[in-house]
């Protein structure tokens, strides 16, 4: 049995809020109405009910606005969403038991890849979409694919925990009362509208119109790259896996704690003087992800609430790293303080090139996460994640994604690396990957080194 302890909203006309307004922009800015589809498969090796799952979904439906929310649109053309009362929701299931299939693990995966890559309908189609495929008594696949519109990495998060509370206590018969929600995301969004004042309007816009200024006076912001031509292309991008020692984080994170720093302004450090000497120039713009839920309640809620953090830093060979460092803090700690309206939201009044050349008027993008990812598990199954291509969701030349993890006692960092093929070589990246981790033992050894002998020992890896 399951105790529902909130209340729920009425249909009722809701405008979006500013990261929504960011994502709805980028999708038809790349006329690309896959790129927002986050998908996670799963391999399920014993009981996977059906009803139990289903009212489990609808429970977290209830829950959480987001996932019984659709857009629609008002006479000038830009979108708002209705929440419904009540879900309308099932799961796509089918039997292949008596499938006459040699690969009907094969013929799953690929059912489970079209599921990945079929557009949302976000005007009529719930932005959840359940797959389930049976393939024995006792095996299944499971997918869920969310649309980036009403998701993000903490709501995913938030997403598999609780369905694995809510689907448990379907399955055992226990009661379940999940925490009281301190508001709700449309709530959530009435807090951002209170910034709309005409001020505070005019303030952000003058900020960007100045950043942007600033970043592209003189020379191009990224410097000279193999020359690409990226109109109307879709992007196709490879992965690499690095993983950062034990005894390089543990450095950094010592010299962190003496600067008052965190080790997350030493990794920008190290990605500010790599990016630098990937593209030849002493300007650099980082965008940053940010999870941007300050809110107090925000961290229970499933929504899209990450901001994008954009920086530009200029590279100065004279400074000392513990000053490159400061510098660094600084310049992100004002930008997330005056960033609360994306950029993409002035984009086309500012007359910005990127929106002509449907690019991001920056080239590399980082998320960094301390929390361990959070897996759904299932009473009287065992779940193995089944790799399906995820497609991409970004359009820059790199992205960078930093997971802080122990092991044995031992802080690590995890990278991913994405990279755009038709931008870099695997040779390259390689290299880099080289770099990146000299660049920080670097640092770890010493902050009182200049730049410039930093920048030398990158060089010398060529």
């Amino acid at each position: 049995m399951i105790i529902h302890k909130h209340r729920l909203s009425e249909g009722r006309e809701i405008p979006l809020s500013f990261p929504q307004q960011r994502i709805w922009f980028l999708q038809n800015l790349y006329n690309d109405h896959v790129m927002y589809n986050v998908g996670r498969c799963y391999r399920v090796k014993g009981l996977l009910d059906m009803e139990a799952l289903r009212t489990a979904l609808y429970s977290l439906a209830v829950r959480h606005e987001p996932l019984r929310s659709r857009l629609q649109f008002a006479r000038d053309g830009y979108p708002f969403q209705i929440i419904e009362k009540d879900p309308q929701f099932d799961i796509e299931y089918t039997d292949l038991r008596n499938h006459h299939d040699d690969d009907i693990s094969g013929t799953a995966g690929q059912m489970m890849q079209e599921a990945l890559v079929r557009p949302f309908n976000l005007c009529h189609d719930n932005m959840l979409r359940v797959v389930s495929v049976k393939l024995s008594n006792d095996e299944s696949m499971l997918m869920f694919v969310i649309h980036h519109i009403i998701s993000d990495y903490v709501s995913r998060r938030i997403f598999n925990a609780e369905l694995t509370a809510l689907y448990a206590a379907m399955v055992t018969g226990k009661t379940l009362a999940l925490p009281p929600l301190t508001f709700q995301y449309s709530e959530f969004v009435k807090k951002q509208e209170r910034l709309l004042s005409g001020e505070n309007i005019a303030s952000r816009h003058q900020y960007w119109r100045d950043f942007f200024a600033g970043c592209t006076h003189g020379e191009p912001p990224l410097g000279a790259i193999p020359q690409h031509n990226t109109n109307d292309v879709t992007p196709s991008y490879e992965s690499l896996q690095q993983i950062i020692a034990p005894d390089t984080i543990s450095q950094c994170k010592i010299i962190a704690d003496q600067e008052k720093s965190t080790l997350f302004t030493i990794v920008l450090a190290a990605i500010t003087l790599l990016v630098g000497h990937l593209y030849r120039n002493s300007r650099v713009i980082l965008c940053i992800a940010n999870a941007n839920r300050q809110v107090p309640g925000a961290e229970q809620l499933i929504g899209c609430f990450f901001t994008n953090i954009i920086i530009s830093l200029n590279i100065q060979p004279d400074l000392k790293i513990n000053e490159m460092l400061r510098e660094i803090r600084s310049r992100f700690l004002n930008a997330r303080q005056h960033q609360d309206m994306p950029f993409e939201m002035f984009a086309e009044d500012l007359n910005m090139e990127c929106t002509a050349r449907r690019q991001p008027p920056y080239k590399v993008y980082i998320s960094y996460r301390k929390a361990a990812d959070i897996d759904i598990s299932l009473p009287d199954a065992d779940l193995e994640r089944f790799d399906v291509a995820t497609g991409k969701n970004t359009h820059e030349d790199i992205v960078f994604n930093f997971w802080e993890r122990l092991s044995d006692g031992e802080w690590i960092l995890d990278v991913e690396w994405l990279w755009r093929s038709d931008v870099f070589d695997k040779a390259t990246i390689k290299r880099a990957s080289t770099m990146l981790d000299v660049l920080l033992k670097r640092i770890g050894n010493s902050v009182q080194t200049n730049v410039r002998n930093l920048q030398k020992a990158v060089t010398d890896i060529e």
